[in-house]
């Protein structure tokens, strides 16, 4: 069988060649793929750089959409039985390739299934990425990150896709769709591709976080259904008022709330990540920033 990989490229100029020649370098001689990458409206010279690389697919949009709505592009366009989706700041490794091997006998006997990996640390990783990425543990809604997500036509055409209309978690909603249509969702650790976009200092670190946070909040109902967003707003919140009673003279009810803030982010610490004690405090403030940044998305207006 042969596998089309899709990639959905918004201002990647700094990623995208290195992506698609790792790609090929991984993929040659190993089993038979298109590349349809998705330009989506850039404006950073990723159109340029995409003329230089060979053996591509590009679909150029001139008006930017979600990346769901991109992948929905890539796939409608896929021409192979095999659907791999790939973010343009994801370097595939040779493991990933030899697994993709490996597994299309399995897919091709058993269609209606999902698999992939969570992303690997970049090849060169920041100390954010050591720090916080590297030890959280498996999510508790069962999904696969669609940046490293290898599924088959038969699945796409049975789900409808992706939600053209979520700007994030496109992923979990994806997967939680396709378990309820009956199909398996098998994480495989052998595919192990790098995450070159994971950030690499507290400002992108912040920044990140508060465009995940967007997602939850579209209308009251994604917030009240967010464990996240509805713990980040109150942890805030009491750091917030936390601020505001020490500066009126109430010292001792501002050391309170922030003592309370800081036990409820040490108790998330506890229950998300498998840490060393050396790491303790700076995942603890790790936490505090994605906490604010989550809660401080209520706050920005949802874009495309």
């Amino acid at each position: 069988m042969s596998v089309s990989i899709i990639i959905p490229a918004h201002n990647e100029a700094h990623f995208i060649t290195f992506t698609v020649n790792r790609l090929h370098e991984v993929l040659k001689d190993h089993v038979p793929y298109e590349v349809i990458i998705v330009e989506n409206a850039s404006t950073d010279g990723t159109r340029d750089a995409l003329r230089s690389l060979d053996d591509v697919t590009v679909i150029h949009v001139d008006q930017k959409v979600t990346v769901s709505m991109a992948r929905n592009i890539g796939i409608a366009a896929a021409q192979l039985p095999i659907i791999a989706l790939v973010d343009a700041d994801v370097l595939l490794t040779a493991q990933w390739a030899a697994e993709l091997v490996r597994q299309i006998d399995q897919l091709r006997q058993d269609p209606l299934q999902i698999t992939g990996c969570r992303y690997a640390l970049s090849e060169s990783p920041s100390w954010i990425e050591k720090s916080w990425f590297a030890h959280m543990r498996a999510s508790g809604t069962p999904y696969i990150n669609s940046g490293n997500l290898i599924t088959t036509r038969e699945v796409m055409d049975l789900v409808g896709g992706f939600d053209p209309g979520m700007i994030t978690g496109e992923d979990v909603d994806f997967c939680l769709r396709a378990a309820r249509q009956g199909v398996r969702l098998v994480v495989n650790e052998q595919f192990v591709a790098h995450h070159e976009g994971y950030p690499r200092s507290l400002l992108s670190f912040f920044n990140r976080e508060l465009w995940h946070g967007t997602g939850d909040f579209r209308n009251a109902r994604t917030f009240f259904h967010s464990k996240v967003a509805i713990f980040s707003m109150a942890t805030t919140i009491m750091v917030v008022v936390s601020v505001l009673c020490f500066l009126l003279g109430y010292s001792t009810t501002s050391l309170a709330l922030l003592a309370i803030a800081f036990l409820a982010n040490a108790s998330a610490v506890n229950s998300r990540f498998k840490y060393k004690f050396t790491q303790y405090l700076i995942l603890i403030f790790l936490h505090m920033v994605y906490c604010a940044a989550r809660s401080t998305a209520i706050f920005r207006r949802q874009q495309v």
